[in-house]
């Protein structure tokens, strides 16, 4: 390959981004959690759905393998895989809140119980949380790597 097709024509030579600057994450992020702003001054601890999440994949795997068959025929109930995740994503991905009242203005602590409860009640919430547990972004090492410098 040509030094030519190494670089893209509409690239700056003179300043190159490393793909990892891009793609990288913070293994200890993923696992010990960032916090997420939500509505109305909401903070979520979210781990990573993925990635360097151990207890996650494991936990996953574990709750899905009575459904491994129905699963890879294409005929797992979206509510079944649904709670699945869900309970997985409260044990292991959703590690604290700041900020979560009920309707009546009562503070909720953070337990699992609470937490899939929450997710149960406020499905959109649930989705959010996880798409943004699932956002490499989240777990940058840009950040990281930005403080080391210094």
């Amino acid at each position: 390959m040509s030094k030519e097709q190494d670089t893209p024509k509409d690239s700056n030579p003179t300043k190159t981004e490393s793909i990892y600057n891009v793609y990288g994450t913070d293994s200890n992020k993923e696992v010990d959690g960032v916090w997420i702003p939500g509505a109305g001054g909401t903070q979520f601890l979210l781990a990573r759905a993925g990635g360097s999440n151990q207890k996650f994949k494991s936990l996953m795997a574990r709750k899905m393998r009575p459904h491994r068959r129905s699963f890879d025929r294409g005929f797992l109930d979206n509510e079944v895989a649904n709670e699945v995740l869900l309970r997985v994503f409260s044990r292991t991905v959703l590690l604290g809140w700041k900020g979560v009242f009920d309707q009546n203005g009562k503070r909720i602590s953070f337990t699992i119980e609470n937490a899939e409860n929450l997710m149960r009640a406020l499905p959109d919430l649930f989705r959010e949380l996880y798409d943004a547990s699932s956002d490499q972004s989240n777990f940058s090492n840009l950040e990281s790597e930005e403080i080391a410098k210094n």
